[in-house]
């Protein structure tokens, strides 16, 4: 009788212990879930809106800064122009590829202008720094 009793709480430990691996994980995958939503919605939270400009709009360009333009993505009408100023102490140059267009060496308060003609959808970087780039939509 002994060892049936023995055998029994062995079997009831092991299914304890079984039960609680299984909360455990379960717990770990429900933490993980949500934390992948947070960030899912934080990235979501920080994306930048549009800008609709006008027939003319500045973009400050400084790394320090970033891009002083509101936000990454810039919506225009067709015709309209963009006026890229550095306010950085690096000379710095400003491409836009699809339009074949680069600006001159921009020293610090100089700038450059560049008439948006063509509908479609333009990505701008600053050469020097690559990470500071945003994009530029013309419409009619």
């Amino acid at each position: 009788m002994e060892a049936f009793v023995i055998n029994m709480n062995k079997t009831l430990i092991s299914t304890v212990i079984i039960i609680m691996l299984l909360l455990s994980l379960l717990l770990y995958r429900v933490t993980i879930g949500n934390n992948q939503q947070t960030a899912e919605q934080k990235t979501e939270n920080t994306k930048p809106s549009a800008v609709i400009a006008g027939d003319k709009y500045n973009i400050e360009i400084s790394r320090h800064n970033e891009l002083k333009v509101g936000s990454k993505l810039l919506v225009m009408k067709k015709g309209g122009e963009i006026k890229w100023i550095n306010k950085d102490d690096t000379p710095l140059t400003v491409t836009v590829s699809e339009l074949r267009y680069e600006s001159k060496k921009l020293r610090k308060e100089q700038s450059d202008r560049l008439k948006m003609d063509v509908l479609g959808s333009y990505d701008f970087k600053v050469k020097e720094f690559p990470n500071l780039k945003g994009s530029i939509t013309v419409i009619n």
